[in-house]
Protein backbone atom coordinates (compact mmCIF):
# COMPACT_ATOMS: atom_id res chain seq x y z
CA UNK A 1 0.00 0.00 0.00
CA UNK A 2 2.82 2.43 0.93
CA UNK A 3 4.50 1.69 -2.40
CA UNK A 4 1.31 2.57 -4.29
CA UNK A 5 0.92 5.84 -2.37
CA UNK A 6 4.54 6.85 -3.10
CA UNK A 7 4.10 5.99 -6.77
CA UNK A 8 0.88 8.02 -6.93
CA UNK A 9 2.59 11.05 -5.34
CA UNK A 10 5.52 10.78 -7.79
CA UNK A 11 3.13 10.53 -10.73
CA UNK A 12 1.19 13.64 -9.64
CA UNK A 13 4.40 15.59 -9.06
CA UNK A 14 5.66 14.51 -12.48
CA UNK A 15 2.50 15.71 -14.20
CA UNK A 16 2.74 19.09 -12.45
CA UNK A 17 6.38 19.40 -13.56
CA UNK A 18 5.38 18.41 -17.10
CA UNK A 19 2.60 21.00 -17.18
CA UNK A 20 5.09 23.74 -16.33
CA UNK A 21 8.01 22.55 -18.47
CA UNK A 22 6.60 21.11 -21.70
CA UNK A 23 6.04 24.49 -23.39
CA UNK A 24 9.76 25.26 -23.08
CA UNK A 25 11.02 21.91 -24.43
CA UNK A 26 11.00 20.97 -28.09
CA UNK A 27 13.44 18.95 -30.18
CA UNK A 28 12.07 17.86 -33.54
CA UNK A 29 13.99 14.82 -34.71
CA UNK A 30 15.56 14.84 -38.17
CA UNK A 31 16.66 11.19 -37.93
CA UNK A 32 15.49 9.08 -40.88
CA UNK A 33 14.20 5.51 -40.62
CA UNK A 34 17.41 4.25 -42.26
CA UNK A 35 19.55 6.16 -39.76
CA UNK A 36 17.45 4.74 -36.92
CA UNK A 37 18.00 1.20 -38.22
CA UNK A 38 21.74 1.82 -38.42
CA UNK A 39 21.89 3.22 -34.86
CA UNK A 40 20.03 0.23 -33.42
CA UNK A 41 22.07 -2.29 -35.40
CA UNK A 42 25.35 -0.67 -34.30
CA UNK A 43 24.19 -0.67 -30.68
CA UNK A 44 22.82 -4.22 -30.51
CA UNK A 45 21.62 -6.13 -33.60
CA UNK A 46 18.28 -7.90 -33.51
CA UNK A 47 18.63 -11.63 -32.89
CA UNK A 48 18.03 -13.28 -36.28
CA UNK A 49 16.30 -16.57 -35.56
CA UNK A 50 14.45 -16.57 -38.87
CA UNK A 51 10.95 -16.55 -37.50
CA UNK A 52 8.43 -14.72 -35.39
CA UNK A 53 5.62 -15.47 -32.99
CA UNK A 54 3.43 -17.40 -35.44
CA UNK A 55 3.71 -21.17 -35.47
CA UNK A 56 1.70 -24.38 -35.51
CA UNK A 57 1.32 -26.20 -32.21
CA UNK A 58 -0.38 -29.58 -32.36
CA UNK A 59 -3.35 -29.84 -30.00
CA UNK A 60 -4.76 -33.32 -29.38
CA UNK A 61 -8.31 -33.83 -30.68
CA UNK A 62 -9.20 -35.81 -27.56
CA UNK A 63 -6.83 -34.49 -24.89
CA UNK A 64 -5.76 -37.03 -22.29
CA UNK A 65 -5.23 -34.39 -19.59
CA UNK A 66 -7.14 -31.43 -18.22
CA UNK A 67 -3.98 -29.36 -17.77
CA UNK A 68 -0.48 -29.31 -19.23
CA UNK A 69 2.10 -27.57 -17.02
CA UNK A 70 5.23 -26.38 -18.85
CA UNK A 71 8.35 -25.82 -16.74
CA UNK A 72 11.50 -24.49 -18.45
CA UNK A 73 14.72 -25.28 -16.55
CA UNK A 74 18.17 -23.79 -16.86
CA UNK A 75 20.78 -24.16 -14.09
CA UNK A 76 18.24 -24.30 -11.27
CA UNK A 77 19.78 -27.04 -9.14
CA UNK A 78 18.95 -25.08 -5.97
CA UNK A 79 15.25 -24.71 -6.71
CA UNK A 80 13.98 -27.28 -9.20
CA UNK A 81 13.02 -29.99 -6.69
CA UNK A 82 10.92 -27.59 -4.64
CA UNK A 83 9.24 -26.43 -7.82
CA UNK A 84 8.45 -29.91 -9.17
CA UNK A 85 7.35 -31.25 -5.80
CA UNK A 86 4.96 -28.32 -5.35
CA UNK A 87 3.31 -29.34 -8.63
CA UNK A 88 3.32 -33.11 -8.19
CA UNK A 89 1.99 -32.92 -4.62
CA UNK A 90 -1.13 -31.01 -5.66
CA UNK A 91 -4.37 -32.60 -4.44
CA UNK A 92 -6.87 -32.17 -7.23
CA UNK A 93 -9.64 -33.91 -9.12
CA UNK A 94 -8.09 -32.74 -12.40
CA UNK A 95 -5.56 -34.72 -14.41
CA UNK A 96 -2.35 -32.94 -15.39
CA UNK A 97 0.80 -33.55 -17.41
CA UNK A 98 4.07 -31.91 -16.34
CA UNK A 99 6.37 -31.11 -19.27
CA UNK A 100 9.85 -30.21 -17.98
CA UNK A 101 12.26 -28.72 -20.53
CA UNK A 102 15.93 -28.92 -19.57
CA UNK A 103 17.28 -26.06 -21.66
CA UNK A 104 20.96 -27.01 -21.81
CA UNK A 105 21.68 -26.81 -18.08
CA UNK A 106 25.37 -27.07 -17.17
CA UNK A 107 24.92 -27.68 -13.42
CA UNK A 108 23.27 -30.70 -11.78
CA UNK A 109 19.74 -29.81 -12.95
CA UNK A 110 19.72 -32.67 -15.48
CA UNK A 111 20.80 -35.18 -12.85
CA UNK A 112 18.06 -34.02 -10.48
CA UNK A 113 15.45 -34.32 -13.23
CA UNK A 114 16.33 -37.98 -13.75
CA UNK A 115 14.67 -38.69 -10.40
CA UNK A 116 11.35 -37.71 -11.99
CA UNK A 117 11.62 -39.31 -15.43
CA UNK A 118 9.71 -42.50 -14.50
CA UNK A 119 6.68 -40.70 -13.08
CA UNK A 120 3.71 -41.40 -15.36
CA UNK A 121 2.51 -37.81 -15.78
CA UNK A 122 5.99 -36.26 -16.17
CA UNK A 123 7.65 -35.77 -19.53
CA UNK A 124 11.23 -34.50 -19.64
CA UNK A 125 12.60 -32.83 -22.78
CA UNK A 126 16.33 -32.11 -23.05
CA UNK A 127 17.62 -29.61 -25.61
CA UNK A 128 20.51 -27.25 -26.34
CA UNK A 129 20.30 -23.93 -24.54
CA UNK A 130 17.98 -21.58 -26.37
CA UNK A 131 16.55 -19.43 -23.62
CA UNK A 132 13.17 -19.17 -21.90
CA UNK A 133 11.21 -18.75 -25.14
CA UNK A 134 12.74 -21.79 -26.82
CA UNK A 135 12.12 -23.90 -23.70
CA UNK A 136 8.48 -22.87 -23.40
CA UNK A 137 7.99 -23.39 -27.13
CA UNK A 138 9.32 -26.94 -26.86
CA UNK A 139 6.64 -27.62 -24.26
CA UNK A 140 3.95 -26.15 -26.51
CA UNK A 141 4.76 -28.16 -29.64
CA UNK A 142 2.50 -31.05 -28.61
CA UNK A 143 -0.41 -30.06 -26.38
CA UNK A 144 -2.19 -32.98 -24.76
CA UNK A 145 -4.60 -31.04 -22.56
CA UNK A 146 -7.56 -28.64 -22.51
CA UNK A 147 -5.66 -25.98 -20.57
CA UNK A 148 -2.04 -24.84 -20.28
CA UNK A 149 -0.05 -23.43 -17.38
CA UNK A 150 3.53 -22.11 -17.17
CA UNK A 151 5.62 -22.39 -14.01
CA UNK A 152 9.17 -21.03 -13.79
CA UNK A 153 11.55 -23.55 -12.26
CA UNK A 154 12.86 -21.25 -9.53
CA UNK A 155 9.28 -20.58 -8.36
CA UNK A 156 6.66 -22.87 -6.87
CA UNK A 157 2.89 -23.16 -6.67
CA UNK A 158 0.77 -23.27 -3.53
CA UNK A 159 -1.55 -26.09 -2.36
CA UNK A 160 -4.90 -25.86 -4.14
CA UNK A 161 -3.45 -23.96 -7.12
CA UNK A 162 -4.53 -26.41 -9.81
CA UNK A 163 -7.88 -27.21 -8.19
CA UNK A 164 -8.84 -23.56 -7.75
CA UNK A 165 -7.74 -22.34 -11.18
CA UNK A 166 -9.25 -25.28 -13.07
CA UNK A 167 -12.55 -25.18 -11.16
CA UNK A 168 -12.95 -21.48 -11.93
CA UNK A 169 -12.15 -22.07 -15.60
CA UNK A 170 -14.71 -24.83 -16.00
CA UNK A 171 -17.41 -23.06 -13.99
CA UNK A 172 -17.07 -19.76 -15.86
CA UNK A 173 -15.89 -20.93 -19.28
CA UNK A 174 -13.13 -18.31 -19.14
CA UNK A 175 -10.27 -18.63 -21.61
CA UNK A 176 -7.80 -17.37 -18.98
CA UNK A 177 -7.98 -17.60 -15.18
CA UNK A 178 -5.50 -15.78 -12.94
CA UNK A 179 -4.94 -16.06 -9.21
CA UNK A 180 -2.89 -14.23 -6.61
CA UNK A 181 0.87 -14.30 -6.13
CA UNK A 182 3.46 -13.80 -3.41
CA UNK A 183 7.02 -12.58 -3.94
CA UNK A 184 9.61 -14.58 -2.02
CA UNK A 185 12.20 -12.10 -0.73
CA UNK A 186 14.96 -13.37 1.58
CA UNK A 187 12.72 -16.26 2.61
CA UNK A 188 9.72 -13.99 3.38
CA UNK A 189 6.47 -13.98 1.42
CA UNK A 190 5.28 -10.54 0.36
CA UNK A 191 2.04 -9.97 -1.52
CA UNK A 192 2.65 -9.19 -5.18
CA UNK A 193 -0.75 -9.72 -6.82
CA UNK A 194 -4.14 -10.12 -5.18
CA UNK A 195 -7.56 -10.14 -6.84
CA UNK A 196 -11.22 -9.94 -6.07
CA UNK A 197 -13.09 -12.77 -7.79
CA UNK A 198 -14.80 -11.81 -11.03
CA UNK A 199 -14.58 -11.25 -14.77
CA UNK A 200 -12.07 -8.67 -16.02
CA UNK A 201 -10.78 -7.46 -19.40
CA UNK A 202 -7.91 -9.79 -20.30
CA UNK A 203 -5.61 -6.83 -20.94
CA UNK A 204 -5.83 -5.91 -17.23
CA UNK A 205 -4.10 -9.15 -16.21
CA UNK A 206 -0.47 -9.34 -15.14
CA UNK A 207 1.89 -9.72 -18.10
CA UNK A 208 3.70 -12.75 -16.66
CA UNK A 209 3.16 -16.06 -18.53
CA UNK A 210 2.86 -17.83 -15.15
CA UNK A 211 0.21 -17.23 -12.44
CA UNK A 212 -2.66 -18.29 -14.70
CA UNK A 213 -4.10 -21.05 -16.85
CA UNK A 214 -5.06 -20.68 -20.50
CA UNK A 215 -7.34 -22.57 -22.85
CA UNK A 216 -5.01 -24.57 -25.08
CA UNK A 217 -6.39 -23.14 -28.32
CA UNK A 218 -5.02 -19.70 -27.42
CA UNK A 219 -1.58 -21.12 -28.28
CA UNK A 220 -2.60 -23.06 -31.40
CA UNK A 221 -0.78 -20.61 -33.69
CA UNK A 222 1.33 -18.53 -31.30
CA UNK A 223 4.78 -19.11 -29.79
CA UNK A 224 7.23 -17.10 -27.74
CA UNK A 225 9.84 -15.08 -29.72
CA UNK A 226 13.04 -17.10 -29.65
CA UNK A 227 16.19 -15.23 -28.69
CA UNK A 228 14.47 -12.06 -27.50
CA UNK A 229 14.07 -10.79 -23.96
CA UNK A 230 10.68 -9.55 -22.72
CA UNK A 231 9.06 -12.52 -24.45
CA UNK A 232 5.99 -12.22 -22.22
CA UNK A 233 4.95 -9.22 -24.36
CA UNK A 234 3.02 -11.77 -26.45
CA UNK A 235 0.48 -11.98 -23.64
CA UNK A 236 -0.80 -8.42 -23.97
CA UNK A 237 -0.64 -8.22 -27.76
CA UNK A 238 -1.56 -11.75 -28.88
CA UNK A 239 -2.86 -14.07 -26.17
CA UNK A 240 -4.96 -11.60 -24.15
CA UNK A 241 -6.24 -10.10 -27.37
CA UNK A 242 -7.58 -13.48 -28.43
CA UNK A 243 -9.21 -14.08 -25.05
CA UNK A 244 -10.63 -10.55 -24.53
CA UNK A 245 -12.33 -11.49 -21.22
CA UNK A 246 -10.67 -13.36 -18.34
CA UNK A 247 -11.59 -14.40 -14.82
CA UNK A 248 -9.71 -13.74 -11.59
CA UNK A 249 -9.90 -15.72 -8.37
CA UNK A 250 -9.12 -14.42 -4.91
CA UNK A 251 -7.00 -17.46 -3.95
CA UNK A 252 -3.22 -17.10 -3.71
CA UNK A 253 -1.78 -19.72 -6.06
CA UNK A 254 1.85 -18.88 -6.90
CA UNK A 255 5.14 -17.89 -5.26
CA UNK A 256 7.58 -15.88 -7.38
CA UNK A 257 11.16 -16.08 -6.17
CA UNK A 258 13.06 -12.83 -6.64
CA UNK A 259 16.48 -13.77 -7.99
CA UNK A 260 19.04 -10.97 -8.20
CA UNK A 261 20.53 -12.28 -11.46
CA UNK A 262 17.22 -12.51 -13.36
CA UNK A 263 16.55 -10.40 -16.47
CA UNK A 264 13.95 -8.34 -14.62
CA UNK A 265 16.62 -7.20 -12.15
CA UNK A 266 19.62 -6.74 -14.48
CA UNK A 267 18.34 -5.65 -17.90
CA UNK A 268 19.07 -1.93 -17.44
CA UNK A 269 22.82 -2.64 -17.42
CA UNK A 270 22.66 -4.75 -20.59
CA UNK A 271 22.53 -3.61 -24.22
CA UNK A 272 20.13 -6.47 -24.90
CA UNK A 273 17.46 -4.37 -23.18
CA UNK A 274 16.88 -3.03 -26.71
CA UNK A 275 14.94 -6.26 -27.25
CA UNK A 276 11.98 -4.47 -25.68
CA UNK A 277 11.65 -2.56 -28.97
CA UNK A 278 12.54 -5.50 -31.21
CA UNK A 279 9.90 -7.71 -29.59
CA UNK A 280 7.28 -4.95 -29.90
CA UNK A 281 8.00 -4.57 -33.61
CA UNK A 282 7.94 -8.33 -34.21
CA UNK A 283 4.67 -8.87 -32.39
CA UNK A 284 2.88 -6.06 -34.24
CA UNK A 285 4.01 -7.53 -37.56
CA UNK A 286 2.73 -10.94 -36.50
CA UNK A 287 -0.57 -9.49 -35.28
CA UNK A 288 -1.09 -8.07 -38.77
CA UNK A 289 -0.49 -11.52 -40.27
CA UNK A 290 -3.06 -12.95 -37.86
CA UNK A 291 -5.57 -10.33 -39.10
CA UNK A 292 -5.99 -8.65 -35.72
CA UNK A 293 -7.95 -5.41 -35.65
CA UNK A 294 -5.62 -2.41 -35.31
CA UNK A 295 -8.30 -0.08 -33.98
CA UNK A 296 -8.76 2.01 -30.85
CA UNK A 297 -8.15 -0.72 -28.26
CA UNK A 298 -5.04 -2.05 -29.96
CA UNK A 299 -3.66 1.48 -30.29
CA UNK A 300 -4.15 1.91 -26.54
CA UNK A 301 -2.05 -1.22 -25.91
CA UNK A 302 0.66 0.01 -28.25
CA UNK A 303 0.98 3.47 -26.71
CA UNK A 304 1.14 1.89 -23.27
CA UNK A 305 3.97 -0.31 -24.57
CA UNK A 306 5.79 2.75 -25.95
CA UNK A 307 5.90 4.17 -22.43
CA UNK A 308 7.08 0.81 -21.07
CA UNK A 309 9.84 0.67 -23.69
CA UNK A 310 11.03 4.15 -22.74
CA UNK A 311 11.23 3.15 -19.07
CA UNK A 312 13.34 0.11 -19.94
CA UNK A 313 15.67 2.05 -22.24
CA UNK A 314 16.05 5.37 -20.43
CA UNK A 315 19.71 4.63 -19.59
CA UNK A 316 20.66 3.93 -23.21
CA UNK A 317 22.63 6.51 -25.22
CA UNK A 318 20.54 9.35 -26.60
CA UNK A 319 20.97 8.31 -30.25
CA UNK A 320 19.60 4.85 -29.41
CA UNK A 321 16.60 6.29 -27.56
CA UNK A 322 15.93 8.60 -30.49
CA UNK A 323 16.21 5.70 -32.95
CA UNK A 324 13.60 3.74 -30.98
CA UNK A 325 11.40 6.85 -30.93
CA UNK A 326 11.60 7.15 -34.75
CA UNK A 327 10.86 3.45 -35.26
CA UNK A 328 7.91 3.56 -32.85
CA UNK A 329 6.59 6.64 -34.61
CA UNK A 330 6.72 4.81 -37.94
CA UNK A 331 4.88 1.80 -36.51
CA UNK A 332 1.82 4.02 -36.05
CA UNK A 333 1.20 3.55 -39.78
CA UNK A 334 0.00 0.01 -38.99
CA UNK A 335 -3.04 1.31 -37.11
CA UNK A 336 -6.45 2.16 -38.54
CA UNK A 337 -6.72 5.81 -39.55
CA UNK A 338 -10.01 6.17 -37.66
CA UNK A 339 -8.64 4.68 -34.41
CA UNK A 340 -9.31 6.96 -31.48
CA UNK A 341 -6.54 7.93 -29.07
CA UNK A 342 -7.36 7.69 -25.36
CA UNK A 343 -7.26 10.91 -23.34
CA UNK A 344 -4.39 9.43 -21.34
CA UNK A 345 -2.17 9.08 -24.43
CA UNK A 346 -3.21 12.06 -26.60
CA UNK A 347 -0.04 14.05 -25.97
CA UNK A 348 2.22 11.02 -26.41
CA UNK A 349 0.52 10.25 -29.73
CA UNK A 350 0.90 13.87 -30.83
CA UNK A 351 4.64 13.93 -30.10
CA UNK A 352 5.17 10.63 -31.93
CA UNK A 353 3.31 11.80 -35.02
CA UNK A 354 5.05 15.17 -35.22
CA UNK A 355 8.45 13.62 -34.37
CA UNK A 356 9.04 15.87 -31.34
CA UNK A 357 11.63 13.81 -29.50
CA UNK A 358 12.22 16.37 -26.75
CA UNK A 359 8.58 16.61 -25.69
CA UNK A 360 8.16 12.84 -26.03
CA UNK A 361 11.00 12.24 -23.58
CA UNK A 362 9.68 14.81 -21.13
CA UNK A 363 6.19 13.27 -21.29
CA UNK A 364 7.56 9.76 -20.69
CA UNK A 365 9.76 10.91 -17.79
CA UNK A 366 6.80 12.53 -16.02
CA UNK A 367 4.07 9.97 -16.73
CA UNK A 368 5.69 6.71 -15.62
Amino acid sequence: MARKIIRSIKLRAGKIFYGISHMFVSQKSAMTNEEADKSLNNYYPKYAWGGGCITFNKIADNPQYDLQIIIPCYNVEKYVEECLDSVLNQKTQYSFLVVVVNDGSTDSTGEILRKYENIANVKIITQKNGGHSAARNAGLKNIESKYIMFVDSDDFILPGCIENLMSAALQTGASIVEGGCYNLVDGRKEINVVHEAGHVPARSLQGYPWLKIYKAELFSDVCFPNGLWFEDTINQFLIYWKAQIAYCISDMVYVYRQVATSVSHTYRENKKAIDTYYVTEQILQDAKKLSFSFGTDYLYLYLRQVLCNYTRLKLCPKNVREAVFIKESNLLSLFDKDANVSKRHKQLYKFLTCKDFGKYELWCKTHR
